[in-house]
């Protein structure tokens, strides 16, 4: 049974540094459209966990909740391990 909710604390850890030139953005999606919990690493960046403990969304029951990763069009590397983040039911 799915039931509606929040989620916030959006955490992503980097590993080793970036040598790519551009940005990453990490944003939560609810269905097609972009929430306000994302996260932008930009490049030369050294590893680190970045943080987004500003924003919370509301969720509805069914709702249809994925990650975009946006990447640059550019050359280099990125080493992101893995994206973490805390959601609470209402109810």
């Amino acid at each position: 049974m799915s039931r509606g909710g929040t989620a916030s604390n959006l955490r992503v850890r980097l590993v080793g540094n970036s040598s790519a030139s551009g940005t990453v953005t990490i944003t939560l999606m609810d269905g097609s459209t972009a929430t306000g919990l994302t996260v932008s690493i930009s490049a030369n960046s050294s590893a680190a966990i970045f943080q987004d403990t500003t924003h919370t969304v509301n969720f509805s029951d069914g709702a249809e909740l994925s990650w975009r990763i946006q990447l640059p069009t550019t050359t280099g590397t990125w080493d992101t391990t893995f994206i973490q983040w805390i959601s609470r039911e209402i109810g």
